[in-house]
């Protein structure tokens, strides 16, 4: 194992082997998005940055949501003013009687 640099966090100093790095990199060694970030930032290479932290994901069944969406608000409210089938009565069916039949 070659070490090929250091960085100092609290001064934000970084002491690389810029000439080793593209060695090993030729080579196919991959650096970590930590390390990449680090290179990009002290413009040691001009590659693009690498996100280097996943949010977490918070589990499906503790999200609720804080207030009903606005359109099935809306849609009970269309359902509270519009008659519904059992407030309305049925229309009256025609019957025929013998007296108003027609032979």
């Amino acid at each position: 194992m070659e070490l090929l640099g250091t960085y100092n966090p609290h001064q934000k100093i970084l002491n690389v082997k810029k000439d080793r790095i593209e060695y090993w990199i030729s080579k196919g060694a991959q650096p970590s998005p930590t390390v990449n970030n680090l290179l990009v930032n002290y413009k040691v290479w001009d590659k693009a940055k690498v996100q280097s932290w996943k949010p977490k994901s918070k589990p499906a069944q503790e999200v609720k949501p804080a207030s009903p969406k606005p359109e099935a608000v809306k849609e009970e409210q269309k359902e509270a003013t519009s008659p519904t089938a059992e407030s309305v009565a049925p229309p009256e069916a025609e019957t025929t009687t013998p007296e108003t039949a027609v032979s």
